[in-house]
């Protein structure tokens, strides 16, 4: 097997798709909330609440790991 460097392991294609999954899904987290909060009117309240908590669910979890995140 080849021995990679640190520099090659950090930025690898599986830690770049790691790290871009994470911030693609906290995008779409805080989005959700805010589309949540805006149109909430237009919502039903039991869709409205489940949009909210699932959001913020994804939100907590992504940022727990990508806190632990290291390259």
């Amino acid at each position: 097997m080849e021995n990679k460097t640190s520099l090659e392991k950090s930025h690898s294609k599986w830690s770049n798709f790691k790290l871009t999954f994470l911030c693609v899904c906290i995008c779409i987290s805080v989005s959700t909330i805010w589309v949540v909060v805006c149109f909430k009117d237009y919502f039903r309240v039991t869709l409205s609440v489940l949009l909210g908590c699932f959001s913020i669910i994804i939100l907590l979890l992504s940022v727990i790991l990508l806190c632990k995140f290291k390259r």
